[in-house]
């Protein structure tokens, strides 16, 4: 798929530590499709985001080299510098080009969050890693007390993460079977859930091709277990509405 990348062995310990730690240096989901770099996702109060980098800027040169001939695994190598290393992005923005100066540092993405519009809760999730499902769940237990019947889940540009922690937060929400990681065709572990769901009211999900890795499993399950529905965060609705 687009995502695909070919990682010679020898270089094995450097794409995983840019996997690693590229994000969280520098808040950009970097990847290439067709040849082009692109910020898939930016980080909200991240690096990037200070150095006025957008979600959809194509990337055209990092630190002086050209991404169309850089593997993507040298790029992420190179995002994942120490704090305080400063590189310098010539981007293209519909048609007009810039740089930017980006200056490397340690990042977290934001934690779960829960906000209101048009009366209907929307859960933000900027991220899913271990520890999260924790956190929706303080969340969400609450609202059915407070009489909300819908909650939308935004997993728009939620990409990568922590695939077991995804079921986790899917189990919240689904009974039953929920999937299994295989590896190489093995079936690695399976994710049953036992419990009854948090929530009774009916669910929709905001996705964007930015929703993949972990963020695409917790939609997957959710639209196969648990009814949900997926629509768009600026134009969501539910039928008669």
């Amino acid at each position: 798929d687009p995502f695909s990348a070919l990682v010679p062995e020898g270089a094995l310990a450097d794409y995983e530590r840019g996997q690693a730690l590229a994000r969280s240096r520098s808040g950009i989901l970097l990847i290439k499709d067709h040849g082009i770099a692109y910020a898939l996702a930016v980080g909200e109060g991240s690096p990037a985001a200070a150095a006025g980098i957008e979600r959809g800027d194509v990337i055209a040169t990092l630190a002086g080299v050209d991404t169309r001939s850089e593997p993507i695994w040298k790029l992420q190598r190179r995002l994942a510098g120490e704090p305080g290393e400063t590189l310098t992005a010539r981007i293209v923005r519909q048609g007009e080009p810039s740089e930017k100066t980006l200056t490397l540092a340690s990042y977290t993405a934001p934690a779960p969050r829960l906000e209101e519009e048009r009366g209907v809760p929307i859960l933000h999730l900027a991220r899913i890693e271990k520890g999260d499902a924790a956190l929706v769940r303080a969340l969400v237990e609450p609202l059915g007390a407070k009489g909300a019947s819908k909650l939308l889940i935004d997993l728009q540009a939620v990409g990568g993460g922590d695939a077991e922690e995804a079921f986790a937060i899917a189990a919240l929400f689904a009974q039953g079977e929920l999937g299994r990681l295989e590896s190489k065709g093995e079936r690695v572990c399976e994710f049953p859930s036992e419990a009854a769901p948090i929530w009774k009211g009916e669910l929709a999900l905001a996705v964007d091709g930015g929703t993949f890795g972990a963020g695409e499993i917790v939609a997957a399950v959710l639209e196969k277990r648990a009814g949900a529905k997926t629509v768009g965060l600026k134009t969501f609705g539910w039928a008669g509405e």
